[in-house]
């Protein structure tokens, strides 16, 4: 018969390196996700490239339709937001750009381009089961995810996948408006200059695409 202490210490000792196991992890999780909110470089001045793959959807319009097209180009200001739409917590935050972009002039297009681990199922189900609330602007489904290929810096910080630009896609700030009001001022004061000044650089991160 086996001696009930050292069944007890083998048990313990699994245990505690499961404990050991999962903390290794979710302090490399943890360090990986504040790295990802650190700028790397600079991405002012850059353009963004909108793939001509992408599809516009609409599912909270009656005459709500999937077809192949471009964002408007003729606009004096852009936002280029690059979303995860596997991720529930992003989708969360497509209720939150809502109040932002009533916010904005109506001259400025807020250009959603949406990234999906299932291609969309999970997100139009949602959506067309009406279990989230109506939302007024288009996405743009990246179904050939060539966004990232495209525009490569979206990979290498949460601060670089939300961005202003001007009319011919050159980016003027960078970082989130709907989670840093910081951010969010930064944006406004850019888009009511009354005339073009130099590129800067602008503080900020997103928790799209995770």
């Amino acid at each position: 018969m086996k001696n009930p202490n050292n069944l007890k210490n083998l048990v313990f000792l699994l245990l505690f390196s499961c404990a050991l196991y999962s903390y290794k992890n979710s302090e490399a999780h943890t360090g990986i996700n504040k790295q990802a909110g650190v700028n790397r470089g600079d991405i002012i001045g850059r353009k963004v490239i909108m793939p001509d793959t992408v599809e516009i959807y609409s599912p909270f319009k009656k005459d709500s339709i999937v077809t192949n097209s471009q964002p408007p180009q003729v606009k004096p200001f852009k936002i280029y937001a690059y979303v995860n739409v596997s991720c529930p917590t992003c989708i969360v935050d497509l209720q939150n750009w809502q109040e932002f972009i009533s916010e904005l002039n109506s001259e400025v297009p807020v250009i959603m381009v949406c990234t999906s681990k299932d291609h969309f199922e999970y997100f139009k189900y949602l959506c067309e089961g009406e279990q989230l609330k109506h939302f007024t602007f288009p996405l743009y489904l990246d179904i050939k995810n060539q966004f990232a290929t495209r525009n490569p810096f979206v990979n290498e910080s949460l601060a670089y996948q939300t961005v202003l630009t001007n009319s011919d896609n050159t980016i003027l700030v960078s970082g989130d408006p709907i989670h840093s009001e910081i951010t969010r001022k930064l944006y406004m004061d850019e888009i009511n200059k009354p005339a073009k000044t130099t590129l800067k650089q602008r503080p900020g991160f997103s928790s799209f695409a995770k």
